[in-house]
């Protein structure tokens, strides 16, 4: 099985968008989770599993996440940290599959989605609050699918390894700590990011005991 995942950054200009399916669809992922995900960008007759999109955030209507693959259905959740996050479930190969895809609230998302954080509250304070949502909606999941596979992928605006520019000391640990929690491993930890030196935000991830033959990088300089 194969997991992807990709930050589509709203982008909407039609040869970005060609070039963006060409190289995805180049991986062959059975399951990719995009974030930020322009209206655009969906294939006609394509049916991803969408987090819930206000009129209003992000302004041009994108969703946060979307969820797709063959057999990628809704799960009948009522994830707390709604537009920030979506579930799926399906079947790949023989083994039954559960996809959490979310964003994690980054440095200014305080002031980037006023609308999503609480009175007084400041991005750290929002970081901690909606990774604790996530991480409940998560065991809901491994409750209601034990015997599952259950994937968590997304954009987390927080590297677990390397130097921390970005993200914080703090925001590492609650992640850590998360992962620990749920029995779950960041497969990608190490993968580079776009920035020389930094390390993967974009995370993959699943059982810590689960053997992973492989990791690559889509080579953000591809996309445009």
């Amino acid at each position: 099985m194969r997991v992807a995942t990709w930050n589509l950054q709203r982008k909407s200009g039609a040869p970005t968008i060609r070039s963006q399916l060409e190289i995805l669809g180049a991986v062959e992922a059975d399951v990719l989770v995009l974030t930020e995900v322009h209206p655009s960008f969906m294939e006609p007759g394509s049916a991803p599993v969408l987090s819930d999109v206000s009129k209003d955030e992000p302004a041009d209507g994108a969703a946060w996440v979307a969820i797709l693959g063959d057999d990628m259905q809704r799960v009948d959740i009522e994830v707390r940290s709604a537009r920030f996050a979506a579930a799926a479930a399906g079947v790949v190969g023989d083994e039954q599959v559960v996809v959490y895809g979310s964003v994690l609230p980054w440095r200014s998302a305080s002031k980037h989605v006023p609308d999503r954080r609480f009175p007084g509250e400041n991005s750290r304070a929002m970081f901690r609050r909606v990774l604790g949502d996530q991480v409940a909606d998560i065991h809901q999941l491994q409750g209601m699918f034990s015997g599952a596979l259950l994937i968590w992928a997304g954009d987390f605006n927080q590297s677990l390894s390397g130097p921390n520019k970005g993200g914080s000391d703090e925001a590492r640990q609650l992640l850590r700590e998360a992962l620990s929690d749920l029995g779950l491993a960041a497969w990608n930890e190490h993968a580079r990011h776009k920035i020389e030196t930094l390390k993967a935000i974009d995370l993959i991830c699943g059982p810590s005991a689960r053997p992973v033959t492989s990791v690559s990088r889509i080579d953000p300089n591809k996309l445009s």
